[in-house]
């Protein structure tokens, strides 16, 4: 398991961080912010899963996911070469 590459745009006073998943089973680890933010899952398929590490919901290309703030997630692709776009507040770090 590995995480994901990424590439960072900032415009309109948001970031776009695009996250690149090179394997199946790679996996941005559980976290939570203090803001909302949203990801759109560009290419191949991704699994949202919980705190506790359960899978929660399966979501393909072109689907959107939303990240309430102080909701733990972390996201594991379904397919190698899964690519995720952030959306996060510009002055948002995202951890």
């Amino acid at each position: 398991m590995a995480l994901p590459l990424s590439h960072s745009t900032p415009a309109a006073g948001l970031n776009f961080l695009r996250w690149t998943f090179a394997s199946a089973g790679d996996e941005w680890p559980v976290h939570d912010h203090t803001f909302d933010h949203t990801a759109i899952v560009l290419k191949g398929a991704v699994e949202l899963f919980d705190g506790a590490g359960k899978s929660v919901q399966a979501v393909e290309g072109g689907g959107v996911i939303l990240f309430p703030a102080g909701v733990r997630h972390g996201l594991r692709a379904v397919t190698a070469g899964a690519v995720v776009m952030n959306i996060l507040p510009m002055q948002q770090a995202h951890a």
